[in-house]
């Protein structure tokens, strides 16, 4: 502004402040504003129980008041989240819902809780973004590029795929889980499929499949490679996490067992709970290569989902409750959240809702000292 000013006076009043101009072009530009990654708390999609019929809820854990507010989303628009809302992802200022019974994507501002039109979308199951735009898999086979700026369908893949579950996007390509043919049935010993399918981001053309183990549902971006994990046929075919190496031709190697991962603070945090045995929580260094216990894990009564906030390196577990009638777990009562720092130590736990199968923290931009 000082130089714009006097170039002003200088048009003005000729060469009597041409000095006045240079002193000026001294003071040079301000200091460039330093912006940081927070995260002001956590949302828990529940995914209720489509079997009870009971519906799916939104809760939000605000770090600051320690506090859980429950119902969010019905208490802000009135109406139900719907059936089984089983992923979300925050883009901007508003978290993504992937409503699958409900064959729609809620887009729901993550101050007011306050939902705008939803997009539809048939069978949508799991949700990444780039920040630009919103990916969502789908039992249909297909992918659905949602313009994070429009909130509107951007573009669909052809079917790539049948039952299509994780999916990340890493380096211009979306990479998409497929898990299971829905051709046949699920006693057939070919139901559950061995690919991940690789898309152009922009236009959702296949690019290849990469081969890795029995039904791979889950999967994430680290860096430059991928992780994904296959629950394999809940028999003989072990659940394990296999790193993707786009760099190296799409190599994979299998690093692990574990029916659940989450990535942060340059590792992976795996909870191993095949049916019918204990629970086991370890963490995996992505550097050093080394897997070590993260936590006993004695007070968690059934491991439901895990995540990492990226930017204060908290880890945070779901579990189902206990029946008391039964003592088996429970899919239709509240569940609990439990805390952890880092390095293990136990921050606190919270009640949650009915399966609470997602969590995704609120992280935003906020000027940096």
């Amino acid at each position: 502004m000082k130089k714009y000013l006097s170039s002003l006076m200088l048009l003005a009043m000729g060469a009597l402040l041409f000095t006045a101009c240079g002193d000026d072009d001294n003071d040079g530009p301000g200091p460039v504003p330093h912006y940081e990654s927070m995260a002001d708390g956590v949302f828990v999609i529940n995914e209720g129980s489509y079997f009870s019929k009971i519906d799916g809820t939104l809760d939000f854990l605000n770090y600051k008041s320690g506090t859980v507010s429950h119902n969010v989303f019905s208490t802000a628009n009135g109406r139900s989240l719907g059936g089984t809302p089983n992923s979300g992802v925050v883009c901007g200022q508003n978290i993504y819902i992937v409503a699958s019974d409900e064959n729609r994507v809620e887009i729901v501002n993550t101050s007011t809780f306050k939902a705008e039109t939803p997009v539809s979308v048939q069978s949508p199951r799991e949700a990444c973004t780039d920040g630009e735009s919103v990916y969502v898999s789908s039992w249909t086979g297909q992918v659905t590029r949602i313009d994070a700026s429009t909130h509107e369908v951007a573009r669909t893949s052809e079917v790539i795929g049948s039952h299509l579950e994780g999916i990340a996007v890493s380096g211009g390509y979306v990479y998409v889980c497929n898990s299971a043919d829905a051709s046949k049935a699920y006693t057939d010993p070919n139901y559950y499929l061995t690919t991940v399918v690789k898309l152009d981001a922009k236009t959702l053309a296949k690019v290849s499949e990469i081969s890795v183990t029995l039904n791979p549902t889950q999967i994430l971006a680290s860096g430059r490679d991928l992780y994904v994990l296959s629950s394999g046929n809940y028999g003989a075919v072990k659940a394990c996490v296999q790193k993707i190496e786009p760099d190296n031709s799409d190599k994979v190697t299998e690093i692990a067992e574990a029916t659940m991962m989450a990535i942060g603070n340059g590792k992976i945090y795996l909870v191993n709970a095949p049916y019918g045995s204990p629970a086991t929580y370890q963490v995996y260094d992505l550097k050093e290569k080394d897997t070590n216990t993260f936590i006993a894990g004695t007070e968690i009564f059934s491991p439901y989902a895990i995540n990492v906030d990226p930017t204060t390196g908290e880890v945070f577990i779901t579990s189902l409750s206990k029946d008391p009638d039964t003592g088996y777990a429970s899919y239709t009562t509240d569940g609990r959240l439990y805390r952890y720092k880092a390095d293990g130590t136990s921050v606190a736990d919270y009640t949650i809702g009915v399966n609470p199968g997602t969590l995704v923290f609120n992280v935003h931009q906020q000027l940096g000292k």
